[in-house]
């Protein structure tokens, strides 16, 4: 493309011609260059120059190949009718020298070397995690023509040199000093209003306006273990498949309450009521399918390769942090119940009682923080489902945080509903995100009626129940309350669910598992081992003390109390308890509260204690339980 010359210009117009095909050729790769060369290089606000001037006017020519192009020069209307870029001339102290490919600042007239790359900050983000937030900053750092990015804490960020050199080793400081102050006045002209805000886990969350959302990795700026997807249509599949998984109808509606449950439990927290403080404990012969079924409801949720099971190997901490980390879905802890060694039983029993009283009571232990520092505890919520063959906990405080949903052998049909559930768990994901989806939507129905339902049907597990335990009206109210929820969700999704037949199986069941829980009682355990002994004979007891002294007995009864050798009295308890699948032991504990409630006698503040008289068989002086005889036989208690 050539200029065309034209004398004495003031106000008049310069003419160019079009180009030809080769100096179009020419133009685009010149100006192609000029665009990869200013790929490489931002323009910042003010650019410094060698030699110190006021002001530049640069005139930018747009140039084309379709109609010659006039060029105003009009000193009058040069800057309506040019597009006008001011390079500013001041001193600034820090600029990229382009032709030595070096970082410089400008002091005292002199360019001082500071690196081979330059920053720039993106944008500041804010990362939350259960524990709390932290606060970074994103910079970008230019290196020969390439760009690189790098997260960093804020509180590190004047220090980050370290980070940098770190992660891109051909990034090099020639002046630390200089650098750190570098990065100080960049940040100084940093505009951080957009600031990006991230969320490092999922369930449910309380927003700056109050709602909740619950957190998910459908969420663009979300990272969890979840993803909240599917139809309603899928969900209301899913209900009629697990409903109809085995013939015990009833058990499956209780284990689906609960996996609700989990979901529901953060309103429950919001609104300080007490709800379904327990393990549920699902328990059933080899071969039943109970571990299937158990992770039919714990894990449709999770992302591939993540997992609800816990690993009953792992340390106290590690549990904990696991429950915690999962509050806001069902966690399940499959075989649920010591191994053979004594090491692994003492470790079990541990481990069971954390997990119950982390159920029960609502409260993880505070972890310990940085500088050994320990942490406060933290709330839990949610639910958590084990499996095994029997449950032994000992303690019947730990029963108490156990609903048990015992199943028969041969109850499920594997080649039916479970089979199907198993080959689409897209089916189960459906169901349990428009559950969850329903309850955010509705979330402000849920905290005006939640409370006053709960309290309806804890007046009515009051009258229904004659019992004493605190904890297991509250947990029948919390089905009944659940069920009333859900029967709301289904018909917002027109799906076919009967409450009052569902409440009446609730109500049902929960007569059941209050039987069971008296069962489960330590001290109703060891009577009833004893009577068992005693109606068939596995006791050989004399009626005299004389015979009891002269022949092989295993003890003797008084008109008040039975006397029983120990070792006979232990074996015949350990028994039974294996024949039950208890898994009690006798231990100290169990003892001492026989004896506060007058089933047991001590003597010199010992449980057991030596015969005072001479036997002529072996055992001679054997060492004896003293028992009362009206609460063992009558049941007298």
């Amino acid at each position: 493309m050539k200029w065309k010359k034209i004398e004495n210009v003031t106000t008049e117009t310069v003419y160019i011609e079009k180009a030809s095909a080769e100096e179009q050729k020419q133009s685009t790769t010149a100006l192609n260059k000029l665009h990869e060369s200013a790929q490489t290089m931002k323009i910042p606000n003010a650019t410094h120059f060698k030699q110190r001037q006021s002001m530049q006017d640069a005139t930018v020519c747009y140039l084309n190949n379709a109609e010659d192009i006039t060029v105003n020069l009009s000193a009058n209307n040069f800057k309506e009718q040019q597009d006008n870029v001011h390079f500013e001339t001041e001193n600034l102290p820090f600029f990229w020298d382009n032709y030595t490919a070096r970082l410089c600042k400008n002091e005292e007239g002199k360019s001082i070397v500071i690196a081979n790359f330059r920053c720039e900050l993106l944008r500041e983000r804010e990362e939350y995690t259960k524990e709390g937030v932290d606060f970074y900053i994103e910079i970008a750092l230019f290196f020969k023509e390439k760009q690189h990015f790098l997260l960093i804490k804020k509180e590190l960020y004047c220090d980050a040199k370290k980070e940098i050199l770190k992660a891109f080793p051909q990034c090099y400081v020639y002046d630390t000093g200089r650098f750190h102050e570098y990065l100080s006045w960049l940040y100084g002209d940093f505009n951080n209003e957009n600031i990006a805000v991230f969320y490092k886990f999922g369930g449910w969350y309380k927003m700056p306006n109050g709602k909740h959302i619950y957190l998910n990795n459908a969420m663009t700026n979300v990272s969890s273990s979840v993803t909240l997807q599917g139809s309603t249509d899928e969900a209301h599949q899913f209900l009629e498949l697990f409903l109809t998984i085995s013939s015990e109808r009833e058990k499956f509606l209780i284990i689906l309450q609960y996996s609700l449950w989990a979901y529901l439990a953060c309103f429950y927290e919001i609104c300080g009521v007490d709800g379904l403080k327990s393990v549920l404990y699902l328990s059933a012969p080899t071969g039943t399918g109970k571990t299937t079924i158990a992770k039919i409801v714990s894990s449709p949720l999770l992302n591939e390769g993540e997992k609800s099971v816990l690993r009953f190997e792992d340390t106290l901490a590690s549990l904990q942090e696991s429950l915690f980390n999962n509050r806001d879905i069902v966690s399940l802890v499959d075989d649920f119940y010591p191994q053979s060694d004594k090491n692994s039983e003492q470790s079990f029993k541990a481990k069971a009682s954390m997990i119950t009283r982390i159920a029960g009571d609502g409260v993880i232990k505070g972890k310990m923080g940085a500088n050994r520092k320990p942490l406060p505890d933290r709330k839990y919520r949610g639910g958590i489902i084990a499996t095994g063959e029997y449950i032994d906990l000992n303690t019947h405080s730990s029963y108490l945080r156990c609903w048990c949903a015992n199943l028969s052998a041969n109850s499920v049909d594997f080649s039916g509903s479970i089979s199907v559930l198993q080959g689409n768990p897209k089916l189960a994901r459906a169901f349990f995100s428009s559950w969850i989806l329903w309850l955010q939507k509705n979330q402000d129905f849920i905290l005006q009626n939640l409370k006053a339902q709960h309290e309806k049907f804890l007046t009515l597990c009051k009258k229904y129940f004659d019992e004493p335990y605190p904890r297991f009206s509250s947990n029948v109210a919390t089905f009944l309350t659940i069920n009333y929820f859900f029967d709301c969700f289904c018909r917002d999704c027109v799906i076919p669910y009967d409450m009052q037949k569902a409440q009446h199986i609730i109500l049902s069941e929960a007569k059941t598992q209050l039987k069971m829980l008296q069962q489960f009682s330590p001290t109703e355990i060891v009577i009833q081992a004893l009577k068992d002994a005693v109606d068939n004979a596995y006791l050989n007891l004399a009626e005299t003390e004389a015979d009891f002294c002269s022949s092989d007995y295993d003890g003797f009864c008084t008109d008040k109390h039975i006397i029983i050798i120990t070792a006979r009295m232990e074996a015949i308890i350990e028994k039974y308890v294996a024949k039950m699948n208890f898994g009690l032991k006798f231990t100290t504990a169990l003892k001492e509260e026989l004896i506060r409630k007058n089933i047991l006698e001590a003597k010199n503040d010992e449980t057991n204690f030596k015969f005072s008289k001479t036997r002529l068989v072996s055992p001679k002086r054997p060492r004896i339980y003293k028992l009362n005889k009206g609460a063992i036989l009558n049941e007298q208690r």
